[in-house]
């Protein structure tokens, strides 16, 4: 199996991540393989006022191309991601206070997830919120690319888990979050 997935991201993300504001990516699970792995960013809703990027970048190549072929996204980049840290939920035992979101420090001791919040550019409260109450994960992103030009779903494959391994099969729709993917060759 390839070490790959497919990552849905909002507009508003993918342009903080492409600014390089967002370093990290907050999900409620991460792969089971571990890492280092490939990430390939699948913007969504690409036609989107928000997302309006500058003459260096796809968006306006695209246009150049025809624009997009109706409102669905397209694969913009890709990064790895070496390094998943933890969310957690930590308060005290019998408290009437809410637990508080925390990371796993090197070291074995909990620290406040304000600093890697801050990374992925979350309010504590946009974090609870996507999270609902339960732990999550921090994708870090590093070695990023942004592709000259889009990638549609076609070029991959997804994989798909079987008792005897995974197989893979035509992706006909974008992961509501991620999946794994391999690239076709």
């Amino acid at each position: 199996m390839s070490k790959a997935v497919l990552l849905s991201i909002r507009p508003e993300w993918c342009k903080k991540i492409l600014d390089g504001e967002k370093t990290v990516e907050v999900r409620r699970t991460c792969p089971v393989h571990g890492t280092p792995f490939k990430a390939y960013i699948y913007c969504t809703r690409t036609a989107s006022k928000e997302f309006i990027l500058d003459n260096d970048n796809w968006d306006v190549s695209a246009k150049k191309h025809g624009g997009w072929p109706g409102k669905r996204g397209r694969v913009i980049g890709e990064f790895t991601c070496k390094k998943i840290t933890g969310l957690t939920h930590v308060g005290e035992t019998g408290s009437w206070e809410s637990a508080s979101l925390y990371v796993m420090a090197p070291g074995s001791y909990y620290k406040p997830a304000d600093e890697l919040l801050e990374t992925a550019c979350m309010s504590k409260e946009t974090a609870e919120k996507y999270l609902k109450g339960r732990d999550g994960c921090g994708w870090h992103i590093s070695d990023l690319k942004i592709y000259d030009h889009p990638r549609p779903l076609s070029d991959f494959t997804r994989l798909r888990a079987t008792k005897f391994g995974y197989e893979p099969v035509r992706i006909e729709q974008p992961p509501q979050s991620w999946f794994y993917v391999e690239e076709k060759p």
